[in-house]
C-alpha cells in the first residue's frame, strides 16, 4: 500500500485520506453503479465494527466517502490523541466489509437508485463540460452513478467479488497530513492485514467518434461552450498556464462573453484543460471562435506576469495546509500521482518554471488538431 505522510508537529488535527485506484470508469455494462454501490456499502462495518459512523461519532469523527472517476476515496479528520482508533476502524470496514443484505437493498433503493444521473437536470453550462470530458476521455458521465437496471440487478455477491479484485494492497495508497510518522502508519497498515492480491482495474472506453458537439435547448438566447484539449502527460506548469491563460482570455474575449473558466483534470492515463466561455449571444460565436485562436497562437508571457501567477498558485499551495480535508483532496487533484511528497516540493517545482515551458506546452496541445468543442444554446435556425 502506497504510503504518504505529510508531518506537521505544530498541527492539532489529523487528516486521512485511503484511496483505492477504481472508479466508475472501470464499470462495464450490467456493473455500472457497482463503484457507488460499494462505496456506501463499506460504511455498513462488519463484526468488529457493527456501526463504524456511531462508533467514529463518540470521537467527533465523522467518515466520509467519495466516488471518482478512477478513485473511490475514504476520509476523516480527527484529533490526534484518537487517530490510531479510528484509523483501525476504517481499514477494518474498507478491506474486510461484510455486506448485509437487508442494508444493501435498502440502500440501493434509497441511495443509489436515486443518485442515477438524469441528463436533463443538468445546467446548460455543467452539459457542455461533461461532454467535453465525454469526448476528450472517451467515457459516458450519463452511466457515472449508474443505471437502474444494472443497479437492481447488483447483488451481495457482486459486491463480494468486486472488492476481491480491487481492494488490495498493489491498488490502494494512504496520505497522512499532521503530527504523526510513517513507521506508526506502516505499523497500524500492517495489523489491518489489507490483501496481498488483486486486480489492476482497465478502463472502460465510450468511443463518441465526434469532435465537436451542439445541443439545443429551447428558450436560450445565450451560448455556453467549451473547448477541451488532451494532456498527454502530467505537468504541474498547466497549472501556472491555466492562470495566465485565464487572465488573457478575459482581457480580450470580455466584449462576447459573461463569464470565463479554466478548469484541469487528470486520469490514471492523461489529462485535460478546459476552457468554458459563456457567450453573451449566438451571434458572437464565430467571432469568439476565432478571437481563442488568434489568442492561442499569439500567447505572449513576460517575467512579470510569470512570477506573479508563480505567487498565486504558491499561494493556494500553502492554503491546502489550512484546509484540512478540504486542501488533502486539493492536494491530491493538483498532484493525482502523488509525484511530490509534501507542500513545499510542489511549491519547489513551481518556483522552477520558465515562461519558455509553458508557450511549448501551449504551442504543443493548444491546437485545433487537439481540439474538442461542445456548446449548448438556442435552437438553430
Amino acid at each position: 500500500m502506497k504510503c504518504l505522510v505529510i508531518r506537521e508537529p505544530s498541527k492539532e488535527l489529523i487528516n486521512c485520506i485511503i484511496g483505492i485506484n477504481q472508479g466508475w470508469r472501470h464499470e462495464k455494462p450490467g456493473k455500472r453503479g457497482i463503484t457507488h454501490l460499494l462505496e456506501h456499502a463499506i460504511f455498513f462495518g462488519n463484526k468488529s465494527y457493527p456501526n463504524p459512523d456511531e462508533e467514529a461519532a463518540r470521537y467527533g469523527v465523522e467518515l466520509e466517502g467519495m466516488t471518482l472517476e478512477e478513485k473511490t476515496l475514504f476520509y476523516f479528520t480527527s484529533l490526534k490523541r484518537d487517530f490510531s482508533k479510528i484509523l483501525n476502524m476504517f481499514l477494518s470496514i474498507i478491506f474486510h466489509p461484510e455486506f448485509d443484505e437487508v442494508k444493501l437493498e435498502k440502500e440501493k433503493k434509497e441511495k443509489i437508485i436515486t443518485a442515477v444521473i438524469n441528463e436533463a437536470d443538468y445546467p446548460p453550462w455543467d452539459l457542455a463540460e461533461e461532454w467535453a470530458e465525454n469526448l476528450i476521455f472517451n467515457w459516458q458521465f450519463k452511466t457515472s452513478l449508474g443505471t437502474k437496471k444494472d443497479i437492481e440487478s447488483i447483488n451481495r455477491k457482486d459486491l463480494i467479488l468486486w472488492h476481491k479484485k480491487y481492494y488490495w494492497e498493489g491498488n490502494s495508497f494512504i496520505l497522512i497530513y499532521g503530527d504523526i510518522k510513517e513507521k506508526e502508519i506502516e505499523k497500524l497498515i500492517e495489523n489491518a492485514h489489507i490483501p496481498k492480491n488483486g486486480e489492476m482495474p482497465s478502463p472502460y472506453y465510450v468511443n463518441h467518434n465526434k469532435k465537436e458537439i451542439y445541443i439545443e435547448k429551447v428558450g436560450m438566447k445565450n451560448v455556453e461552450t467549451v473547448y477541451g484539449f488532451e494532456i498527454k502527460r502530467y505537468d504541474i506548469c498547466w497549472e501556472v498556464l491555466k492562470t495566465i491563460l485565464h487572465d488573457y482570455l478575459e482581457d480580450k474575449l470580455e466584449k462576447y462573453t459573461y463569464m470565463i473558466d479554466l478548469k484541469l483534470k487528470w486520469t490514471n492515463t492523461n489529462g485535460g484543460l478546459f476552457i468554458y466561455l459563456g457567450i453573451s449571444s449566438p451571434k458572437y460565436i464565430k467571432e469568439v471562435d476565432k478571437n481563442l485562436w488568434i489568442i492561442l497562437r499569439n500567447l505572449k508571457i513576460d517575467k512579470k506576469k510569470l512570477d506573479l501567477v508563480k505567487k498565486i498558485i504558491n499561494i493556494e499551495i500553502i492554503k491546502m495546509k489550512e484546509e484540512g480535508e478540504k486542501g488533502l483532496l486539493k492536494f491530491i487533484s493538483f498532484n493525482p500521482f502523488l509525484k511530490y511528497k509534501d507542500f513545499k516540493e510542489m511549491i519547489e517545482e513551481v518556483k522552477k518554471i520558465e515562461k519558455e515551458e509553458a508557450l511549448n506546452l501551449t504551442k504543443e496541445l493548444l491546437t485545433k488538431e487537439n481540439m474538442v468543442k461542445v456548446s449548448v444554446g438556442p435552437c438553430r435556425i
